[in-house]
């Protein structure tokens, strides 16, 4: 399906233990975490390339945290990253030698269910929707917390709600969860599992549904929901994390740096009341990190995602350092009647700071 075709609405996210099966990742990707929540698939589709194709960069998955590069990625073959702020590409200079490339909140390119007829007639029997995205686990941390309080703290939040949509993360699902859930009067709705190829079409079409997004602690949500012009709150819950030391120290924010840690914090601040979408401080807090200004058409898209393909083949021709590479790229298309693109490496190089 490519992305002027009439997508089915992803129903199936009201039934999170039938898209909870466990399965290997089957990617096309070279970098192979490019396809982690399906991004590298959304992009693809987004841009009509077909899904065998790998695209030539790095795609982070996770939360926009500037300043923080997962290690898978900063080791990668492809000498360039599509982060999600210009922010993140400034503080990562120093932090890898890879030319960075922002392309704003990854949702920005996922498919819209809501001109949909279907789409409508959900919306209108769910009513004013709540959607909640709990502390989650992750593949080797388990998450533990009160799922009575969590449901408690979502009904208190200065406003009545017909419907609490509560988004378990794809580690988390069980049926012990889903009682839990239901026992507490709250409706169990999931995106996916990690390697679900339309992870984030299920993630808009359930923020397109809501009047309102509720996030405790890290998560994507809370960027995607404002981007997509919807309140958003970030709530504290107690949460014990469980696993060895060493694994909580690699595979959570306590173990990330401070300017991580940093913006988090301040995240909460900002956010620990309800922010409409438009509030302009929190706007620009938020805006630092997911990179809303930073988001391309499909032209442009196609344009960066053509340039690492170049890139790519001449630095496997001419081994060289990324900026090296880039800056021998952008004179060869300055020579080549091809100036747009050449305008843009030496944009990006010098927003790096990498202009030699």
């Amino acid at each position: 399906m490519t992305q002027t075709e009439t997508p089915s609405m992803p129903i199936e996210a009201f039934d999170p233990l039938r898209i909870m099966t466990d399965r290997p990742l089957k990617t096309p990707e070279i970098h192979e975490s490019n396809d982690f929540y399906g991004h590298a698939a959304m992009v693809k589709r987004f841009l009509g390339l077909p899904p065998h194709y790998p695209i030539k960069a790095v795609l982070p998955h996770g939360s926009g945290y500037p300043g923080y590069i997962w290690k898978v990625d900063r080791d990668s073959v492809f000498p360039a990253i599509f982060t999600n702020s210009r922010h993140s590409c400034r503080l990562l200079r120093g932090k890898t030698p890879q030319v960075r490339f922002p392309i704003g909140p990854a949702i920005h390119y996922a498919r819209s269910f809501r001109d949909l007829h279907q789409f409508k007639a959900l919306k209108q029997s769910l009513g004013k929707v709540l959607l909640v995205f709990p502390p989650h686990s992750t593949h080797h941390v388990q998450s533990l917390f009160s799922w009575e309080w969590l449901a408690n703290d979502a009904r208190d939040q200065g406003q009545p709600f017909d419907t609490i949509l509560v988004c378990v993360y794809w580690k988390d699902v069980s049926r012990d969860v889903l009682d839990q859930c239901h026992q507490v009067g709250l409706t169990c709705v999931s995106a996916g599992h990690i390697f679900d190829d339309i992870f984030l079409d299920r993630s808009r079409f359930l923020l397109e549904l809501a009047d309102a997004v509720l996030c405790y602690g890290q998560t994507s949500a809370v960027g995607y929901a404002m981007h997509l012009g919807k309140p958003v709150r970030i709530g504290v819950c107690k949460t014990r994390l469980v696993a060895d030391e060493a694994i909580i120290l690699r595979d959570t924010t306590i173990g990330c740096s401070k300017a991580h840690n940093g913006y988090y914090k301040l995240l909460v601040r900002a956010l620990r009341e309800w922010s409409p979408p438009d509030h302009p401080r929190n706007r620009r807090i938020v805006d630092f990190g997911w990179g809303f200004d930073d988001v391309r058409d499909r032209a442009s898209l196609l344009r960066l995602t053509a340039i690492v393909e170049d890139v790519c083949a001449l630095s496997r021709e001419h081994p060289a350092p990324p900026a090296e590479v880039f800056m021998r790229q952008a004179k060869w298309y300055a020579s080549h009647d091809k100036p747009h693109r050449a305008d843009l490496i030496i944009r990006t190089l010098e927003q790096n700071g990498m202009l030699p």
